[in-house]
């Protein structure tokens, strides 16, 4: 077994959810099965339900508020009093900050993976030069071996006609 097979064998006698480890498929499936690992697994859902329920609950009242502004757009504001448009103009320009910062903070992660995929690229194009001048050799090499070979089939033609 390589190193890479032992952790995958000992990756799949882990429970990511209950944060255990087994000795044996068996213990590990009889886990699985039972109510510990099922309340936390459920609780796990429950958790996630929530948060994603929170979500969308506030994005959805922001969604209404920026539906709202681009609707009535700048006559709403004028409309509005001078308190009210204050606090949606400062709402817009919260959001439009926030935006702006996760941009930011993308465009960061972009670059930085940019990087890491270059490197990468130059890595294979190293090792892809590397390989075609193996492969080069291997067949020069195996050209060798097989004029080798038809000399070498042609020895016992050779006594047999020295001995007839």
């Amino acid at each position: 077994m390589t190193l890479l097979q032992d952790d995958t064998a000992e990756d799949s006698l882990y429970c990511d959810t209950c944060h255990l480890r087994f000795t044996s498929t068996h213990n590990k499936k009889e886990h699985l099965i039972g109510g510990r690992h099922l309340t936390n697994v459920t609780r796990d859902f429950k958790r996630e339900v929530l948060e994603r329920t929170k979500h969308e609950a506030s994005y959805d009242e922001e969604a209404k508020r920026r539906h709202l502004l681009e609707t009535e757009g700048a006559d709403s504001l004028r409309e509005a009093d001078p308190v009210e448009a204050a606090r949606m103009f400062s709402c817009l320009l919260r959001r439009r900050e926030e935006e702006i910062i996760e941009l930011r903070k993308n465009l960061d992660r972009m670059k930085k993976d940019n990087v890491q995929l270059l490197q990468e690229i130059a890595l294979l194009k190293d090792s892809e030069l590397k390989l075609s001048g193996e492969m080069g050799n291997c067949k020069s090499y195996g050209t060798e071996v097989q004029s080798q070979l038809d000399v070498l089939r042609m020895v016992p033609t050779l006594f047999g006609v020295i001995n007839f």
